[in-house]
């Protein structure tokens, strides 16, 4: 064991529950109201618009950094 550990390998855990009945929260489940939907906020109001789709916002970012 003590090898094992200096080679940095440790014994195997389990980290993901198998039961389902731990999972708690949305994990991606819109909203039903759009009022309890995530809020982006933004200084620069020539990139206003009323929705985003999620895979925007990474490229949003980036273009307002001047990284695209």
């Amino acid at each position: 064991m003590a090898t094992r550990k200096k080679a940095g390998m440790r014994a195997p855990m389990t980290v993901v529950p198998i039961d389902p009945h731990c999972v708690r929260g949305s994990h991606g489940r819109l909203p039903d109201d759009d009022r309890d939907a995530p809020m982006l906020l933004c200084s620069e109001p020539a990139v206003a618009q009323q929705r985003y789709h999620a895979t925007e916002v990474k490229r949003l970012i980036l273009r307002l950094h001047g990284w695209s």
